[in-house]
């Protein structure tokens, strides 16, 4: 939907937008922690999701509309339409240039999705279920800061860098909580840790944007956010499953780590043919 409005500071509008989900972890997940302690699971999970529907569907049937126009400047969406797109979903299931982008962020968010799942049972046997809760919060919290922060200059950089640089704080995150036990290094290695969540999430469109050309736009940032999904929906399973083998969750958090690192390669090996093309 922000691809209809933006164009020239989509990295921005994207990461703004996002903090919703951000604020909702630093907010919902502590008073679900609280109310699942006071009221028990499934009655607090119907409680939110009462005060979900009750929010978001007046939200999409009178709020959420693209533009009546396209405005000079803005979204290029419209603009594209009038340009044959070059690119299928078929051509580019077939394109490195495109499992370039696909396949990184499939491997960092399988590793994120499962992580931000059982952060409070990794941190639970360390801080208690309390501080536990407290850490999710300070995840979250980090990860507005790192939206806002690098929103505001995402779209002068190279986004694949900046990709494989947010993805090495993660990684040294992940070998704090499995060495570490005290309160002061774990908050400090989630906070590390989520300084880069939102902007993950970001990256796979903005990249498209820039190497892709516009009448494409639409298509393959739905395709490649599809991939990255299919990982991030895989992620809590698979750290379950290893962790149910393993007896302890040390073994999830390198796998965890080991994805990361494979992301960051991955994502900086950029096709030959790939255009960066200039936003203006």
């Amino acid at each position: 939907m922000l691809g209809l409005w933006f164009s020239t500071r989509r990295g921005l509008a994207i990461n703004l937008a996002l903090n919703g989900a951000s604020f909702a972890g630093v907010v919902v997940i502590p008073a679900l922690v609280l109310l699942i302690g006071k009221i028990g699971f499934e009655p607090a999970l119907l409680v939110v999701t009462g005060a979900m529907l009750a929010l978001i569907l007046p939200m999409l049937f009178f709020w959420v509309d693209g533009p009546a126009v396209a405005h000079a400047g803005g979204s290029s969406t419209e603009a594209a339409g009038t340009v044959t797109a070059t690119w299928t979903r078929a051509s580019a299931l077939r394109s490195w240039r495109f499992w370039s982008i696909g396949l990184p962020f499939a491997l960092a968010l399988t590793a994120q999705a499962g992580f931000l799942v059982h952060e409070i049972a990794i941190l639970e046997p360390s801080l208690g279920r309390g501080q536990a809760g407290v850490a999710v919060a300070i995840t979250t919290a980090m990860a507005i800061v790192g939206r806002l922060t690098l929103g505001m200059v995402i779209d002068r950089f190279d986004q694949r860098i900046v990709t494989a640089a947010s993805l090495a704080p993660q990684v040294v995150a992940l070998a704090v909580m499995i060495t570490a036990r005290g309160s002061l290094p774990l908050f400090v290695a989630v906070a590390a840790f989520g300084f880069s969540v939102g902007n993950l999430i970001t990256f796979p469109a903005l990249i498209v944007q820039r190497e892709f050309e516009p009448a494409s736009f639409g298509m393959l940032a739905a395709l490649v956010s599809s991939v990255w999904q299919i990982g991030a929906s895989t992620g809590p399973l698979l750290l379950g499953a290893i962790h149910d083998v393993a007896g302890s969750y040390n073994a999830p958090l390198y796998v965890c780590g080991a994805l990361d690192l494979a992301a960051a390669i991955v994502i900086l090996m950029r096709p030959r043919n790939a255009q960066r093309r200039t936003i203006t």
